[in-house]
């Protein structure tokens, strides 16, 4: 709920960043990373990671597939 009061609040993932993709954000909440995306007014979360997952991976499978 917190998330749609205050959607900016996140940061760009890193493993996005390098590759100058930064139309996404992510917060983390215990162990858990959610991926999100801000359009106009509303909160698109894309995918919630244990934060374990190795992000950078998940990408270049999705890529490849």
């Amino acid at each position: 709920m917190s998330l749609a009061d205050n959607p900016e609040r996140g940061h760009i993932p890193p493993e996005l960043e390098r590759i100058a993709v930064y139309e996404y954000r992510e917060i983390h909440i215990k162990a858990y990373r959610i991926i999100y995306q801000i359009i106009d007014n509303d909160v698109f979360i894309h995918c919630i990671l244990g934060g374990r997952r190795d992000l950078q991976e998940l990408l270049e499978y999705k890529i490849l597939r």
